[in-house]
């Protein structure tokens, strides 16, 4: 594909932070012995029922609103995938982010 260009990058956070103190306690170290070993301070935690996909619209939504020219193409990528098929960026595309992109504002 010539001419490609990254207008954007976005990300999203559920409200829902899991301490280094909580895992811990579970396994009988400390917070502070968590995140020395692993660099990792917190984790965030999802409400049941929602999927990396539904995170992908989140992060997606701003950008494409904000987007002044017509969206080509929304990349997704996941450790965590929905399902092992269909993949994750087909399943959000098809959810929400399909109507802004195929249909831009003004039309």
């Amino acid at each position: 594909m010539r001419g490609v260009t990254l207008r954007g990058i976005s990300g999203w956070l559920p409200a829902h932070v899991v301490s280094n103190e909580e895992i811990g306690a579970g396994l009988g170290v400390s917070g502070e012995w968590i995140e020395r070993r692993t660099g990792i301070c917190e984790r965030r935690r999802v409400a049941p029922g929602t999927a990396a996909s539904d995170l992908a619209v989140a992060a997606a939504a701003p950008l494409i609103e904000q987007a002044t020219n017509p969206v080509q193409a929304v990349v997704v990528a996941t450790m965590s995938p929905d399902h092992p098929c269909p993949a994750t960026a087909p399943l959000g595309w098809w959810r929400r982010v399909w109507d802004w992109a195929v249909w831009p504002r003004g039309m």
